[in-house]
């Protein structure tokens, strides 16, 4: 019978950059440790399945990666009220750190160069018509 081990591969970091990342909620500075493969595999699952599943995704993964003190005080400070949209906030940008690809909100990011070339002098068709092939072909 073949046999396997969990032992060889516990802990491993599931992530391109697994490092400790501290933030502060308030108050409070909490510590988020890197998810392992199976952490982020369980919250992608519960996440997937969207509604009541997402948020009890968001939540097991929260207390897979804060310390029990750290997750005690999140779970506190939703008692008293905390938006839900604040933990998903807080997870994007985790992630984002842990995957080196931070993102930046289209506000801030910067802005596309206009192009070089001729501007199209198409027509766009009015709303609710629709454009024949003939129209499109000069036919």
């Amino acid at each position: 019978m073949k046999e396997f081990s969990t032992a060889a591969t516990r802990g491993k970091a599931g992530v391109t950059n697994p490092i400790k990342i501290e933030f502060k909620l308030d108050d409070k500075v909490l510590v988020a440790h890197p998810p392992t493969t199976g952490q982020i595999a369980l919250f992608l699952q519960g996440g997937r399945d969207g509604g009541v599943n997402s948020i009890t995704a968001m939540f097991e993964f929260f207390s897979d990666i804060l310390d029990d003190a750290d997750w005690d005080v999140m779970r506190e400070k939703l008692r008293d009220g905390m938006d839900v949209d604040l933990l998903a906030n807080v997870s994007n940008y985790l992630i984002g750190e842990w995957s080196g690809r931070p993102t930046v909100p289209s506000s801030v990011s910067s802005r596309t160069r206009n192009g070089t070339g001729r501007q199209s002098t198409a027509k766009r068709p009015a709303a609710g018509r629709t454009t024949s092939r003939s129209q499109l072909t000069g036919s």
